[in-house]
């Protein structure tokens, strides 16, 4: 039996096509994935800064917490780590993030990165 030339240039057509569908899918996954990673770094990058605009205001202001309207020094013991670790706490209570302090050098043992923080090389003020 020989198969007619209407039938091959069909199944060669549909050929054609099924692979630019499937190199079509390849493309838009992967595309998808790169925005996804993309989208996710920016998102990191900006909850890492507002983490340091609440560092850098706790630094900025704490002469004025420390002191009385007088001028005398009493510490009420709020200072840069502890504002970081209640603002990130505050976050992540109340999103699906988890948000908090790392160091290269910590005095807490609290402050250590994890491995993904490790790999990626985040870690906060020391």
């Amino acid at each position: 039996m020989r198969i007619k030339p209407r039938t091959k240039i069909a199944v060669l057509v549909l050929g054609v096509v099924a692979a630019f569908l499937m190199a079509n899918v390849a493309w838009e996954s992967s595309c998808r994935a790169e925005l996804e990673e993309a989208e996710l770094v920016q998102q990191a990058r900006a909850l890492s800064a507002n983490m340091e605009a609440a560092w850098e205001f706790m630094n900025k202001n704490q002469d004025k917490i420390n002191y009385d309207s007088a001028g005398n020094f009493e510490f009420k013991g709020l200072q840069c780590s502890i504002a970081g670790r209640s603002v990130g706490a505050f976050f992540s209570r109340d999103t699906d993030y988890s948000v908090r302090y790392v160091s290269d050098t910590p005095r807490n043992v609290a402050d250590t990165p994890d491995a993904f923080e490790q790999a990626a090389g985040t870690v906060g003020h020391e």
